[in-house]
């Protein structure tokens, strides 16, 4: 209402929410009502386009399973209880993966273009989405899945679509603010908010125990953002590379916790994140022990692992960047289901079929 140009967010997400409070004006249904349908309809298509890329991967029984495994998935299930982004996202990124398999088997460029498309569109939903292009066309040459010509033009199809979606928003963004932007203008402003969460209170925040050294750290970095000295990336850059001089202990605690957290903590950081963390090394666990059967399996089990590997990474990296929270991991959760439903067909191939009966 303001007249200010909108940037520090991606327009995805609030594109799909004026649609949506359109529809409840024109219908006269509740807007939380179309919400609450496009969060289920959402969820549901992320669940099935899983299914159908671990069964591409681990055969049509195990997607069932890695499918199972998603649909009950606590972290998974939490998406629904409010309109997060990641709910939208949640089937860009996995339609993207889709085709990125496809690009595996040995599909074509028209494939990969369509790929880029898809990432374009997850990274209007999610800035975290941006470099994503990138790190599939290195899993297309670290899985050596094609020749090095074939990689350099489906890795070239794969930017191209990309760019083809990403450009009109950031031609628009550079003739309104006269700068180029990558995606949205919220980046410095998140990673100071992961950087001073323990003591940049809110009311919904919970106090959270943090190391000495490192709430001190904290709260030099809070004060300095009040000072408005922390507003670009290089400044905040140039603040951590003194700190890491200064007390590089405070500094690798402070990014081990992060790197940690990123795996079971919430913006809220309530004492049921404990519960959480148990969850979630029980998935980890199996996805694991899972992954490593796969490498062993012939067909697309050691290039998905690979890939897997690097996707995850990807995110995690992005995560500890901003702020460490579960939420921005979950999207990549579910590339890890598949491994864990080998892990869990395995058992259940090795019980006994027969109890005799005495």
């Amino acid at each position: 209402t303001s007249g200010a140009v909108a940037v520090e967010y991606p327009p995805g997400f609030p594109f799909i929410l004026v649609a949506l409070f359109w529809l409840a004006q024109s219908t006269g249904i509740s807007e939380a009502l179309w919400i609450q349908g496009s969060t289920l309809a959402a969820l549901g298509l992320a669940s099935t386009l899983l299914y159908r890329l671990a069964a591409m991967v681990v055969g049509p029984q195990r997607g069932l399973v890695a499918a199972a495994l998603w649909i009950t998935c606590p972290f998974h299930l939490w998406l629904a209880k409010q309109p997060h982004s990641e709910i939208v996202f949640l089937p860009l990124f996995y339609t993207a993966l889709l085709l990125y398999v496809s690009l595996l088997r040995r599909g074509g460029s028209r494939i990969a273009l369509a790929c880029g498309v898809f990432c374009g569109f997850a990274a209007l939903v999610r800035p975290i989405a941006l470099l994503f292009p990138v790190v599939l066309a290195s899993g297309l040459l670290l899985t050596r899945s094609t020749s090095w010509r074939r990689w350099l033009g489906r890795s070239a199809f794969i930017l191209v679509g990309c760019g083809l979606v990403l450009l009109p928003w950031e031609g628009w963004a550079r003739a309104r603010t006269g700068v180029w932007i990558p995606v949205s203008t919220s980046g410095p402003r998140a990673v100071v908010d992961g950087l001073t969460f323990a003591v940049a209170r809110r009311d919904f925040r919970a106090a959270t125990d943090t190391p000495a050294d490192v709430r001190v750290l904290m709260s030099d970095v809070a004060e300095r953002k009040r000072r408005g000295e922390l507003r670009t990336l290089g400044q905040i850059i140039g603040l951590l590379r003194d700190k890491a001089v200064e007390d590089p202990t405070a500094v690798s605690r402070l990014f081990l916790w992060k790197a940690a957290r990123a795996w079971y903590g919430t913006d809220a950081g309530r004492s049921l994140e404990i519960y959480g963390l148990a969850v979630q090394l029980g998935y980890l666990v199996i996805s694991l022990v899972g992954s490593l059967l796969l490498w062993r399996e012939s067909g697309l089990g050691r290039a998905w692992v690979l890939s897997t590997v690097l996707i995850v990474v990807y995110f995690w990296a992005m995560t500890i960047i901003v702020l460490s929270i579960v939420r921005y991991m979950t999207p990549v959760m579910g590339l890890l289901l598949p491994g864990a439903a080998v892990t869990l067909c395995r058992l259940a191939d090795a019980a006994p079929r027969d109890v005799p009966v005495e």
